[in-house]
């Protein structure tokens, strides 16, 4: 949901006055990256949660299609969605944040049908803006084994370690050579590190019987003090250069063990609790079972209430253009992505249960 607000006070143009309300509107959904980051190590937590304790996957190719039912069914509904809408009525650049989705060409809608769009920077936010994750969560699934053997082999807190220092290492040299749309909106390795924060959070929080595994041997709180230390000086001296484009990804990182962090504490603290009594339960599983549909619909039709009926008013703030787009955005997509998830996404994930336990 707060992708959706980020994006909805993107979607304006130049055309009004930066005012307060505007700048307020940024200030609070101005972050929209670090919630991607969020849903990474989610992502890994919830596939691990899933083994049910399993140290290892048996049936790979069991796994790989259940997951595929249920990612693919539904993005590829959603790219048919937004063909459909470029083609008729979305197709013409208008200054608003769903320009970045243009031009779509035949290597755009190639390269998504392969899940490899996020690979290359000319075809990674084209189609529709926010699909460059998609095709970074569908590649994750294939690393899933290796990053549990490695957990295995080293535990949850050594292998984060060992996993965080080579990501951000392929992720630096990818960077260096320009080579795989190293961007914070492409293939970055360092998603790896935030999918096995999540690996290890479940690991951590389902220990063996007669065992805690959130009990930290010295080498581990060696190994994660000293990743925790160079990655703070990495971001503070990219900080002091102005290079916020690699700041920003290593920032990730501060977001991903903090997640972790919360995902084993959180209860404990009674952070849990608290946003059970702001946000009611019933609001909270429908817009989470519906969160994957939203996803996917919501930045064309954002652009369809920009051409409806935030630009016809020709409103003179940014601030009010921003807040009439985030409240009618919502109200649309919401609609939709429950329609969505009715007819489509929860189809997919029925035909995906008919596949055995991997």
């Amino acid at each position: 949901m707060y992708v959706l607000l980020h994006h909805a006070a993107l979607n304006i143009d130049a055309s009004g006055v930066q005012d307060t309300l505007w700048a307020i509107a940024h200030a609070i959904f101005g972050h929209g990256q670090f919630r991607v980051d969020i849903f990474f190590v989610l992502s890994g937590y919830c596939l691990t949660l899933g083994l049910r304790g399993a140290t290892r996957i048996a049936h790979f190719h069991n796994f790989i299609l259940r997951r595929s039912i249920r990612l693919l069914v539904p993005y590829f509904a959603g790219c048919a969605m937004s063909l459909l809408l470029l083609h008729f009525w979305l197709s013409t650049p208008s200054g608003t944040h769903w320009d970045y989705s243009l031009p779509v060409t035949t290597g755009s809608v190639f390269t998504h049908l392969l899940m490899i769009h996020n690979w290359w920077p000319q075809y990674a936010i084209t189609l529709n803006h926010p699909y460059w994750s998609i095709g970074v969560e569908y590649q994750l699934y294939f690393l899933f084994p290796l990053l549990l053997w490695i957990q295995n082999r080293l535990g949850p807190w050594k292998s984060l370690a060992f996993i965080t220092v080579v990501a951000y290492l392929l992720w630096r040299l990818s960077f260096k050579l320009d080579v795989g749309n190293p961007s914070v909106f492409g293939s970055s390795p360092y998603y790896w590190a935030l999918f096995s924060m999540g690996i290890s959070a479940a690991r951590l929080g389902t220990p063996k019987p007669g065992s805690d595994a959130r009990e930290v041997s010295l080498a581990d709180r060696l190994a994660m003090g000293l990743i925790v230390i160079l990655m703070g000086i990495w971001w503070g001296v990219e900080c002091m250069r102005y290079h916020g484009h690699v700041a920003d990804p290593i920032s990730s990182f501060f977001v991903g063990l903090t997640t972790l962090l919360v995902l084993l504490y959180g209860r404990q603290i009674g952070l849990f609790a608290l946003v059970s009594k702001i946000w009611p339960r019933r609001m909270l599983r429908f817009v989470g079972e519906r969160s994957f549909s939203l996803y996917l619909v919501h930045a064309p039709l954002l652009q369809v209430v920009w051409l409806m009926l935030v630009h016809p008013l020709h409103l003179h703030s940014s601030g009010e253009q921003a807040l009439l787009e985030m409240l009618a955005g919502s109200l649309l997509s919401l609609l939709i992505a429950d329609l969505f998830f009715r007819f489509i996404e929860q189809p997919s994930h029925e035909w995906s249960r008919r596949i055995p336990n991997p």
